[in-house]
């Protein structure tokens, strides 16, 4: 396969080359940086100029000399003080040149040793990748365009865009992107029990102060069907897990990832689970975008190159130390409106799918001899006095009947725990980095 690389800037470039496979040819790169582009367009002009130069001979010869000097001249306009000597025995080569008429062979190889000494300290000074070529002229059709995030690429059929995977693997969440890239490196013998849920839970439970060694798997706009698919995938890395704790909020039974305005962000839930739930692809750029993950992406890059690729965005980023303090920062009004937008699903077909995910989830931890917690965890006072009452007695009965069929389950309810007032929360619904700490002390009452 024969692929052409356009990036921002040439240390992009730099980066994923490590990550190319070695039996791809990288027949050309562009960088977009309007000063590094315009750099490598003139190394491309040197080089191609002093080739052309040498190769020629009589008129042609002399009339290539002048295009090559004026190459020259741009570029010595960003050599330093150092390079002055070499200047000058350049300039004097080029006047006997000029002067002399024929050109002995001692003269042309003087002229281009001191030539490549110019195009090398210009690729130094200029940040020029000097390795690869920068052709200006259309690839072939059978050349793949490998557009690296934030860079730009023309319009065609075979087009990689990188972008894209970033967006879908990390922009649309970094929380979930940080979340995982945590569990895989943790040591999976030693994971006792892992966290499911949205939110709530992620941010809202200090893992760390767990009495028990566990991993958060739980992650912004995670449903149902998420969850299982998410605990499906920890079982096939661990093989001693047990116990979950599966926070469920008062609306997660009438919610689909899949099907709300964020389903997109059942993409980057690909990888793991290979299920998209009920977004639809057919004809789409998603569609698009991962057959080029799956196909294309695969033949260009090494095998574990997203990973590798996104390494300086991975940080030791802790989501639970928000020390925002709920009570002295309310906007009420849109508080009211975040409230009444989550409660908002009118949605039956989701609710009795929910129900049939709950029991077969179970049903896995049984077989599994997983223990479940499910745990409602507590909400400040204007969640409290402004979401659906209806949608929350609703969960809690089924929650219930739930515990009454699966004697094993815990079902451990803190919604209206009077212990977490305002100053335990961070906004209108997630609790805050001391009310974390205080959630992972009364949870761990109940670990058995």
């Amino acid at each position: 396969m024969r692929i052409r690389i356009y990036a921002k800037t040439a240390n992009q470039i730099r980066l994923y080359i490590p990550l190319i496979r070695a039996d791809v040819m990288i027949e050309g790169i562009c960088v977009n940086d309007e000063e590094e582009g315009k750099a490598h367009r003139l190394f491309h002009d040197l080089t191609r100029g002093l080739e052309s130069f040498l190769n020629a001979d009589g008129e042609n010869r002399m009339s290539n000399l002048s295009r090559l000097v004026s190459y020259i001249m741009e570029a010595i306009n960003s050599f330093g003080e150092k390079e002055i000597p070499l200047i000058d025995r350049l300039v004097s080569v080029i006047e006997e040149i000029e002067q002399g008429g024929a050109i002995d062979q001692t003269v042309l190889q003087r002229f281009g040793s001191l030539c490549n000494e110019v195009i090398s300290a210009f690729c130094e000074y200029n940040n020029v990748i000097s390795e690869l070529p920068y052709p200006q002229e259309e690839a072939a059709e059978d050349v793949w365009y490998v557009c690296l995030p934030y860079g730009e690429c023309p319009k065609r059929n075979k087009t990689l865009r990188l972008n894209s995977l970033l967006f879908y693997y990390y922009l649309q969440s970094p929380e979930r992107y940080q979340i995982l890239q945590q569990f895989e490196k943790e040591d999976h013998e030693n994971i006792q029990g892992i966290t499911l849920g949205l939110s709530y839970i992620q941010r809202g439970l200090n893992t760390h102060r767990l009495k028990k060694k566990t991993a958060c798997l739980a992650a912004p706009s995670q449903d149902l069907f998420y969850d299982y698919q998410m605990c499906q995938y920890a079982c096939s890395k661990m093989k001693d897990l047990q116990f979950v704790i599966w926070g469920i909020s008062p609306y997660s039974l009438w919610y689909d990832l899949s099907l709300s305005s964020a389903g997109s962000r059942a993409a980057y839930y690909y990888p793991q689970t290979h299920s998209l739930h009920h977004y639809q692809i057919d004809d789409t750029d998603l569609g698009i975008l991962f057959q080029q993950l799956t196909v294309v992406a695969g033949e260009i890059f090494v095998p574990d190159f997203i990973q590798k690729s996104f390494a300086p965005l991975d940080g030791d980023v802790d989501y639970i130390r928000n020390t925002q303090i709920y009570a002295l920062k309310q906007d009420l009004q849109k508080d009211l409106e975040t409230i009444h937008r989550l409660f908002d699903k009118d949605y039956p077909e989701t609710y009795a799918e929910n129900l049939e995910i709950i029991r077969e989830m179970l049903l896995y931890l049984r077989n599994q001899k997983i223990k479940p917690y499910i745990v409602m965890l507590p909400y400040p006072s204007c969640f409290l006095q402004n979401m659906d009452q209806s949608m929350y007695d609703r969960t809690v009965e089924v929650l219930q009947a739930y515990q009454q069929e699966f004697p094993e389950m815990e079902f451990l309810n803190y919604t209206y725990d009077e212990r977490f007032d305002d100053y335990y929360f961070a906004d209108s619904h997630h609790l805050n980095y001391w009310g974390a700490n205080m959630m992972a002390d009364v949870l761990n009452e109940q670990l058995s």
